[in-house]
């Protein structure tokens, strides 16, 4: 079963920067929005939210208020060398140019530059099926 991030409608945690030499830059969602695709038409796509799940950026740099990066995202926009990815599969890993661009519900932008990506759902992870009508 693929699954793929729909980072709007996401439930973002807290973002933290890594205080080492590394710059990495932790997105923390306390609910990821997905889409679980089957591998076979017979059954349907599922709705739903993976929690706990980290968007891990490496030799970042962050503009925007991170103290106010929090919550519920309105959108988001993922890029790799100008290409986007709109809603990536995961576990996603991309090297080379990376950018994003978070936008929250209570109006916070958050640019992301950095030499790479990384996110993969760990053992914990749990699958939540949306109860959206």
């Amino acid at each position: 079963m693929d699954i793929l991030l729909v980072c709007a409608g996401s439930e973002v945690k807290s973002i933290e920067l890594d205080a080492g030499s590394t710059g990495a830059v932790h997105v923390r969602f306390s609910a990821a929005r997905i889409q679980r695709i089957a591998p076979d038409a017979l059954r349907p796509t599922e709705e739903g939210y993976l929690r706990p799940l980290d968007l891990v950026f490496h030799g970042a740099q962050v503009q925007g208020e991170l103290s106010a990066a929090l919550g519920t995202l309105a959108e988001a926009g993922l890029w790799q060398r100008g290409k986007p990815w709109r809603q990536p599969r995961l576990p996603l890993r991309l090297q080379g140019g990376v950018r994003a661009e978070l936008v929250f519900h209570n109006g916070t932008v958050l640019c992301i530059e950095a030499a790479s990506v990384i996110c993969a759902p760990g053992a914990e992870a749990v699958f939540q099926e949306s109860l959206a009508c």
